[in-house]
């Protein structure tokens, strides 16, 4: 290398040297990748998102008591010895979520730890 040159020349040593220009990389400040938008979510989902993880357990929880309730009406048929309740129980358990949700919106368990079913034409915005 020539001791005349100089490895990076500036603006005082050369005169065809021109400023940073503004603008997308290469030429301007790179400030990392660009930010996705916010994702955009229905009604429903939105609704789904505020609840949070409890409702997980509080579900389980409505499930399991709708199950124990099953077992104790099937026990309790079974005491009674007679092979006939078998249809009853199984239109029983064919009717339980249809008749109990349809007219009160919800079932034993779900009625005990506090969860009712909503029509999906009565969304709050």
């Amino acid at each position: 290398m020539n001791q005349n040159q100089t490895r990076n020349p500036g603006p005082s040593l050369d005169p065809n040297y021109n400023a940073p220009v503004s603008g997308p990389p290469p030429w301007g400040n790179y400030n990392g990748p660009p930010v996705p938008p916010e994702p955009q979510y229905s009604r429903v989902e939105a609704i789904a998102r505020s609840y949070g993880t409890g409702i997980v357990f509080r579900r389980w929880a409505a499930t399991m008591i709708d199950l124990v309730t099953f077992v104790g009406i099937l026990f309790t048929m079974l005491s009674f010895n007679n092979p006939y309740l078998a249809p009853v129980f199984i239109g029983f358990l064919l009717l339980y979520h249809l008749l109990l949700e349809g007219f009160t919106g919800y079932t034993v368990g779900k009625f005990i730890v506090r969860m009712m079913e909503g029509r999906r034409d009565c969304l709050s915005p």
